[in-house]
């Protein structure tokens, strides 16, 4: 293939990018261009439930909608550069590090453009023995020749008996029993505009106190939710996470900032996940805010984050959030 055969008429097959909802898949296409170089293309929905929450007062995409399209575009290149068998769903994937972040996002005010081409270039490759079993993904998000986003990734992946054996000994040894015990949570004490939504089945927090300069969330993960848990899985995933967080600085910046969380976005992040996220451990988010930097009349905001289970570590972020080209309200 070549960059010729790049196009947007249809969607790649769902297995190939780890979906089972046929509305999930964003990515369209993808051609080798060299030696660990890729080229994809991505058609971003013109609504979505939870990716798309203002389709009308804000055409500019949703920075996590720009990540979860290259973390689709992991999965092509593994299974088709570097040999990761598709069939059989034989290997576990897990998300080492993340980061993402806005470059340019004027070319989305000029008009509701939805195709997009994503150029991947491996920085590092694992090997166990002479088999691949992790890489470095480095992204570059473009409209026509406007670089409007750029991401970058770490994975690994192992076997699935294998996993399974790490899973039994990691909740042994935290005190669980050996099956995940998932259960329904209530409703969250947050009205959705709190932390930048409408749908109220699209907050992932429980509730929020103040502690010190802290600001401090309880997750809440409802595994039936249509896009976060598009299929079954047997722990809070790097997606859910950053979710977490993302709505956590929303609702602290909106408290520093004096304006609605609807009228903020994320603009950019980076993550580090160390440990796996169990669902049936009280999970919980402390964010601490730098102070707000203004530049050409636009003003940013740092947000460190911290994710624990107990005492245990699970994740760390860094996320920047600043007021939305447009106001938007729900």
């Amino acid at each position: 293939m070549s960059t010729e055969d790049i196009g947007y008429a249809q969607t790649l097959p769902r297995k190939l990018v780890h979906k089972w909802g046929f509305d999930q898949v964003f990515l369209t296409s993808y051609a080798s261009t060299g030696e660990n170089e890729t080229v994809l293309g991505a058609s971003l929905p013109r609504s979505h439930g939870f990716y798309c929450e203002f389709p009308t007062e804000d055409r500019t995409p949703d920075l996590a909608l720009l990540i979860e399209v290259c973390r689709q575009a992991c999965f092509v290149v593994a299974h088709t550069q570097f040999g990761v068998p598709v069939d059989g769903n034989n290997f576990q994937f897990l998300l080492k590090e993340l980061s993402g972040e806005f470059v340019d996002t004027t070319v989305f005010r000029q008009g509701p453009p939805t195709e997009l081409t994503v150029r991947c270039r491996i920085e590092r490759i694992w090997r166990r023995g002479d088999v691949p079993s992790g890489l470095v993904w480095a992204f570059t998000v473009r409209v026509g020749d406007v670089v409007v986003a750029t991401s970058r990734m770490r994975q690994t992946w192992i076997d699935r008996p294998t996993w399974r054996t790490m899973r039994v000994a990691l909740r042994a040894g935290r005190g669980l029993p050996e099956q995940t015990v998932i259960s329904i949570p209530p409703p969250s004490r947050l009205a959705p505009a709190d932390v930048g939504r409408v749908n109220p089945a699209n907050v992932v927090l429980e509730e929020v106190t103040e502690d010190g300069k802290d600001v401090v969330a309880t997750v809440r993960a409802d595994i039936r939710h249509p896009v976060l848990f598009d299929h079954p899985i047997d722990h809070l995933y790097a997606m859910v996470q950053m979710e977490a967080c993302r709505q956590l600085s929303l609702l602290a910046g909106a408290r520093r900032l004096g304006v609605p969380a609807t009228d903020l976005e994320m603009c950019g992040v980076s993550a580090e996940f160390v440990s796996v996220a169990e669902f049936d451990l009280p999970t919980v988010v402390r964010a601490r805010m730098a102070e707000p930097v203004t530049t050409e009349g636009r003003t940013r905001l740092s947000v460190e984050l911290e994710i624990t289970q107990g005492e245990r570590l699970v994740s760390t972020f860094t996320l920047a959030v600043r007021p939305a080209a447009e106001g938007r309200q729900p």
